[in-house]
């Protein structure tokens, strides 16, 4: 069990980092440096407690 939850908690951080890469690629060349780095910030403050998981249940 405790491996599973390991393994489940490693993804989810694994996911968080990818998302919030995506979204800072989206936002290059809009945001400055500092701005860049704020919402770095944001995003894993208001991400903090959820676990983040592939695919949304019923898309495909």
């Amino acid at each position: 069990m405790e491996n599973l939850t390991r393994e489940r908690l490693e993804e989810s951080n694994r996911l968080k980092e990818k998302a919030c890469e995506d979204c800072m690629r989206e936002l290059e060349g809009i945001l400055s440096d500092k701005q860049m780095q704020q919402f770095r910030e944001a995003f894993y403050t208001a991400s903090e407690g959820y676990l983040f998981r592939e695919g949304v249940p019923g898309q495909k």
